[in-house]
């Protein structure tokens, strides 16, 4: 009987732990203006300038129409590897196929600045790269840690 008594504690245990788990990463619908505008005002974006579609295209092979939203805010410089992308896809698929294309952004970027640009490649070790639900962020900047934060914060309940 004590072994019964046990098992249902631990049972019961479990199930809070994992409803906890799974309660707390829920992802809000939020309008894609507002979480670019909350990112945006967490930390310095001086300096950079929102690109085209031509451009996302040209770093990360994808086309701004195929999304329900795709922001990219670029150091003005081509020796400043600053960039801030932010993308609403259309599905998690979508958002998690697009981790792929941010992943091989930043390797690329690394290999072009190996051996000399040392300021450039701790930006590039110190980025942050989160696929939550929908929506993705790729942040290279002193800041990088303020911009998760806000995008995080803006998408989760």
């Amino acid at each position: 009987m004590k072994w019964f008594v046990v098992k249902c504690v631990l049972v019961v245990w479990l199930f809070v732990m994992i409803s906890g788990f799974i309660s707390s990463s829920k992802v809000e619908n939020v309008n894609f203006d507002t979480l670019v505008q909350n990112v945006k005002s967490a930390g310095d974006t001086e300096g950079m300038t929102e690109v085209d579609s031509l451009k996302i295209k040209e770093f990360y092979g994808i086309n701004r129409d195929d999304y329900e939203g795709v922001m990219l805010l670029k150091g003005e410089d081509t020796m400043d590897v600053r960039e801030i992308l932010i993308v609403k896809a259309l599905s998690k698929e979508q958002a998690n196929s697009l981790e792929t294309a941010v992943n091989d952004r930043k390797e690329k970027q690394l290999k072009s600045f190996e051996g000399y640009g040392v300021e450039q490649t701790k930006l590039l070790n110190d980025s942050v790269i989160s696929v939550e639900g929908v929506y993705v962020l790729f942040a290279v900047s002193p800041d990088s840690q303020n911009f998760y934060d806000a995008f995080y914060n803006t998408i989760k309940k």
